[in-house]
């Protein structure tokens, strides 16, 4: 006997019933609805395993396959040497993944026994680092960064201190060693950021900013990250997790928006943007005056989205509609890499622009020598273009 729903009980009850010959296996197999094949595997498993040949096994995980033995022994030592997770995989041949999830399951262990008599290195520094430290992962940065009791992410106490008090103008970036920082591969584009001049060309302009923890240098290194990561304006920043935007850039996290907005309202003060572009494209020309002797001129219309300002509306392609836009005029040298640009406020024709905004300014960065420009259909006219083949 076995109650109906006991389908581990039945298997043995059916087995019995053909083992004593009480039931024939066909007539057991419709009464009981299974398939009289399986009756008679059963039949076999139950006279050479018993009862516990018919009770199924738990499905799952059966352990470990590759950290055991000797492989787990050498990764906790490479962990006991202070070597970062990414360093033990690769020492034994294991994804980090698997190092994480081995330590999350407590098979390994991140530090020293007690009285193990190991050396014990000291903790990484603010700026240094070498191969031998170990380099923080982002579970450990994200628990720090949320432990902090000044903000999310702030760890500079002393330098925050001393620009509240007007003793430093500004914090210097410093970095550490970390691994698996988000958005990683903008850092490899900072250094082109500085060869184009742009904290250098910002400090010719604009100065310096008030005293704070985050200076000129910084503001711009925001924003151009913000540009590298298609981040449309600065209150799309709350989105990003600030600490590891801070690790790119070297502070302790990135400024809050309200300190961007406040940052930029001082730069915009000063109206001085015009001359911080022509002092870039004056930088780019120097490098590689070559390039300038072909120029390529286009037009690109860009929505406008605000409420400030009424302007006119124009066809966006794009979008198939006609929407408020107005149109920017790039100026490109003959390696494709942007001179100028500059705005149409009311959508004019592109005639008109290289007459009266566009050509002015090349002759201004180029000087006395001609240039080759080119352009689409759009700026096609036989009397702009014989008065310009005279000066261009």
């Amino acid at each position: 006997m076995h109650k109906v729903e006991d389908r581990a009980g039945a298997r043995p009850a059916a087995s019995q019933l053909l083992t004593l010959k009480l039931a024939k296996k066909k007539e057991l197999a419709k009464a009981l609805n299974v398939n009289w094949n399986t009756l008679s595997r059963r039949q076999q498993k139950m006279l050479q395993e018993g009862v516990a040949g018919l009770v199924d096994k738990t499905r799952g995980p059966k352990g470990a396959y590759k950290l055991t033995g000797e492989v787990l022994a050498q990764a906790q030592q490479c962990l006991y040497e202070r070597k970062s997770i990414r360093q033990t995989g690769a020492a034994v041949g294991i994804s980090e993944g698997a190092i994480r999830y081995a330590i999350k399951q407590g098979h390994l262990c991140c530090s020293l026994p007690a009285g193990s008599g190991m050396p014990v290195q000291p903790e990484p520094k603010l700026g240094e680092g070498s191969e031998g430290e170990p380099a923080l992962g982002p579970g450990e940065r994200a628990r720090r960064a949320m432990q902090s009791a000044a903000g999310v992410g702030v760890r500079r106490h002393e330098e925050r201190v001393m620009t509240s008090l007007g003793s430093l103008e500004q914090a210097m970036p410093a970095f550490e060693a970390m691994e698996a920082v988000e958005h990683g591969g903008a850092f490899a584009a900072i250094p082109a950021l500085l060869a184009q001049g742009l904290v250098e060309t910002g400090k010719a302009v604009y100065g310096s900013l008030r005293n704070g923890f985050y200076g000129l240098q910084s503001v711009l290194l925001t924003f151009g990250l913000t540009a590298l990561l298609r981040v449309r304006n600065p209150e799309q920043l709350q989105y990003h997790p600030p600490a590891e935007l801070g690790v790119l850039l070297g502070p302790d996290r990135i400024p809050e928006v309200k300190t961007l907005r406040r940052k930029l309202d001082e730069m915009a003060q000063q109206k001085k943007a015009a001359e911080f572009s022509r002092q870039l494209a004056e930088g780019w020309i120097k490098q590689d005056p070559d390039t300038v002797g072909f120029l390529y001129v286009d037009g690109h219309v860009r929505p406008y989205h605000g409420y400030k300002h009424d302007l006119p509306e124009t066809h966006v392609a794009c979008r198939r509609l006609c929407m408020d836009a107005t149109t920017d005029f790039w100026v490109n040298d003959a390696n494709a890499e942007p001179v100028l640009v500059v705005t149409a406020p009311a959508n004019n024709s592109l005639t008109s622009m290289l007459r009266e905004k566009i050509l002015p300014q090349v002759h201004q960065l180029v000087g006395e020598r001609r240039v080759t420009v080119v352009f689409d259909r759009e700026g096609w006219s036989p009397r702009s273009t014989g008065r310009w083949s005279d000066t261009c």
